[in-house]
């Protein structure tokens, strides 16, 4: 393999892809499938609605990289091996769909993450510091972002604005959520064990059926309309001194 080939030929002509660099390459609205990467650096690709399927990319770093409206489908961004994760930097990934994906220990710096949403994927230890807001001409949308039935134990959430987000069936054992602004975020049939909210915001959130040993509310900085399910409010209670009777 010779550094002149672009990624596409490589990807083309089958075989693993090792400690290559690809620059500014275009290659949206593509499909590609049962790619071997590992020790590889983006650097300002375009994978825009690009399409990825039972491939692995193991000690990838993907910088100024934009991924908006692609499908990742069992990638494994992450092995099983101490240091096989990929690190994801001022990279966009809005609009992008994740599903059976390994995220394992993956991190992610300074990226944008506008309503994308990861589905039945392993992302324990993921370091996730990326802007899941979007404004335009100065007007806020809606947005957030999705993680549904994912294994997010241990996880270190930095984004500060995570509102209306989705956690629905993940587990987030030891995740941390500390300082964040979680207004209208859903945390659905989740296990929140030992999971940091110190200082958070969960005004308007939703925690119906989630699971938990205990939960300070005196840990939040506000909870003003959270909504939880009726077998929850004893322990809540007791949080701050209050019993409930029979």
């Amino acid at each position: 393999m010779t550094q002149e080939s672009s990624f596409r030929e490589l990807a083309a002509a089958g075989g693993p892809i090792t400690g290559a660099r690809f620059d500014d390459e275009e290659l949206g609205d593509l499909a590609y499938a049962d790619l071997d990467i590992s020790d590889c650096e983006f650097h300002s690709c375009d994978f825009r609605a690009t399409t990825l399927k039972s491939s692995r990319f193991l000690r990838c770093r993907f910088v100024h990289c934009s991924f908006p409206e692609s499908r990742f489908d069992d990638v494994k961004f992450s092995g099983g091996e101490t240091g096989s994760h990929c690190v994801w930097a001022f990279s966009r990934l809005d609009d992008a769909r994740f599903k059976d994906c390994n995220l394992n220990l993956n991190v992610l710096t300074k990226c944008s993450a506008h309503r994308a949403e990861f589905e039945d994927c392993a992302t324990t230890g993921l370091k996730f510091d990326a802007s899941v807001q979007r404004r335009v001409r100065g007007r806020r949308l809606s947005g957030g972002i999705v993680f549904r039935r994912c294994k997010l134990i241990y996880s270190v959430f930095e984004e500060r604005d995570m509102e209306e987000s989705s956690f629905d069936g993940s587990d987030l054992r030891d995740a941390k959520f500390a300082g964040l602004n979680l207004a209208h975020a859903s945390f659905r049939d989740c296990n929140l064990n030992n999971t940091d909210f110190t200082g958070a915001s969960l005004d308007e959130a939703v925690l119906c059926d989630a699971v938990f040993d205990r939960f300070s509310l005196a840990d939040l900085r506000s909870f003003h309309g959270m909504t939880v399910s009726a077998d929850q409010q004893p322990t809540m209670l007791a949080s701050v001194g209050i019993r409930v009777g029979a």
